[in-house]
């Protein structure tokens, strides 16, 4: 299952980050401009054994997360001999985990996590006010307290990247503390307040200026250009301020990796996409769909470079798809594009959706080939993750054609049911316990009278039900008595 709006899927770093309501700021902007902020001129310079070392190496990235917190810490930080030993010892064991993403055991995370706890825990109780390490109390340790709303996680958030603004704290680290304030009301274009726009603003302006020291590993560089697009992405003003701001620096200094080129790709496609506005075809305007044609041609050139350089990147691919869509190609080059995001990526349910996109009956296909993508996705012995429930998707997309009052007759047709069964069913072969999608399978069995199907997959629920799904918890109510009434 995937949300109503149809972008691109969140990647995940190892701490889960918390989306929240931030409240709403009355007040203007009073943050200080970065020109008036202290920060250290200086940029990292590995140490004699790592000296020509590959800057993907492990030992590299490590010795570079400890430049940026424990060496930050010691020039720039709130140091004091009541806690400066824990905030080193929570720094260094920070360091070790972001280097054991996806290449160690779960165990040796969980006590690296267990030594940040412990460390940030004693520092904040000595009376340490450093922002980094109040930011990694928070992420560690406040998040972990039911009491903790989102509202003090908001405020929390916004008062560590004011308070690091002061400091002189390399860029990297003003970045990914304003990242975390401005990160969470992304997903809305109605959540934007003074207060907002000038952390985005300091968000773009601090990455910019920490990837302009060509020493900072490639993969740390990949992972923030894609953070920050998923930050800013829907704020006009930042995009403006992107495109002269960050850009340039992502051209000049790292333009021989793909990461930079998807950046610039994805970057085109959304500039793309405004230009033609949202209009159907026919009320787009001459030069609606002129700068449609510019910004696709842009970054289909910048997406094909990528792909040069890093054929093993299946975002890229993705976005290829995307871009044969708004360049109107014919179906074999978007399969082209198609076949290799999934064998770069066999999980990769960005692709299938934005191939469902392509295939439906507004663009180049039509509800037979929609479908039958659909059933191809369930059936596949190779592609694996979220892709089987493209076909629930592609059903939800199918009722968007009808007339409303069709829509009932339609989710009572026993082959629109059993398409949605068997997505359900191929997605917990490969996924037996994701609990948020068992929800969808239980609210669509109700939506189709399957009233057995709904009541089992509650009991295989239990008792970790999240109402929300069902619109709260007294419809849920209504809907276990209708049900059983009803078998």
């Amino acid at each position: 299952m995937k949300s109503k709006s149809r972008g691109n899927s969140f990647c995940c770093f190892l701490v889960v980050f918390v989306f929240f309501t931030l409240p709403i700021f009355s007040q203007p902007a009073t943050r200080q401009v970065l020109q008036n902020t202290p920060r250290l001129q200086r940029k990292f310079s590995p140490g004699p054994g790592l000296k020509g070392t590959n800057h993907f190496d492990r030992d590299y990235e490590q010795q570079w997360a400890r430049f940026t917190t424990i060496d930050d810490y010691r020039l720039a930080g709130k140091t004091n001999v009541l806690w400066d030993s824990h905030v080193i010892a929570a720094f260094e064991a920070y360091s070790q985990l972001k280097m054991t993403i996806n290449t160690s055991p779960f165990p040796e995370d969980r006590l690296l996590i267990k030594d940040i706890v412990a460390e940030s825990s004693a520092a904040i109780q000595a009376g340490c006010d450093d922002p980094l390490l109040k930011h990694i109390y928070t992420m560690f340790v406040q998040t972990r307290d039911p009491a903790f709303s989102d509202r003090k996680l908001g405020e929390e958030y916004m008062a560590q990247a004011e308070a690091i603004e002061k400091t002189g704290y390399s860029a990297i680290r003003k970045y990914y503390l304003h990242n975390y304030a401005a990160a969470i009301p992304s997903t809305s274009r109605t959540n934007f307040t003074p207060v907002l726009n000038e952390t985005r603003r300091l968000v773009i302006q601090h990455l910019a200026e920490a990837l302009q020291d060509p020493m900072v590993p490639p993969r740390e560089a990949a992972w923030v250009t894609h953070q920050i697009w998923n930050t800013c992405r829907l704020d006009t003003n930042a995009l403006v301020y992107m495109e002269q701001t960050l850009l340039p620096v992502l051209r000049k200094n790292w333009g021989s990796h793909g990461f930079a080129c998807l950046f610039e790709g994805n970057f085109y496609i959304n500039k793309a996409w405004e230009s033609r506005t949202r209009y159907v075809a026919d009320k787009v305007t001459p030069e609606g769909w002129a700068g449609l044609k510019l910004n696709m041609n842009v970054a289909e050139k910048a997406l094909k470079k990528g792909w040069e350089l890093d054929s093993t990147n299946a975002a890229i691919a993705t976005a290829m798809i995307t871009v044969c869509m708004g360049q109107a190609y014919p179906r074999p080059e978007m399969e082209k594009w198609f076949s290799r995001a999934m064998a770069a990526n066999p999980s990769n349910y960005t692709a299938v959706d934005h191939k469902s996109q392509f295939l439906e009956p507004k663009w180049f296909g039509t509800v037979p080939e929609l479908l039958e993508f659909g059933r191809e996705c369930v059936n596949s012995t190779s592609w694996n993750g979220r892709v089987p429930l493209i076909l629930v998707d592609i059903r939800e997309t199918v009722a968007g054609y009808l007339e409303p009052d069709q829509q009932s007759k339609y989710w009572d047709d026993p082959k629109v049911w059993e398409d949605e069964q068997k997505s359900f069913e191929r997605f917990f072969e490969l996924n037996s316990s994701d609990i948020a999608v068992r929800h969808h399978y239980a609210s669509a069995a109700f939506r189709s009278k399957h009233f057995d199907v709904f009541l089992m997959e509650i009991k295989k629920i239990d008792k970790r039900i999240n109402y929300s799904t069902f619109g709260g918890r007294a419809q849920f109510e209504k809907m276990m008595n209708y049900a059983a009434r009803n078998l």
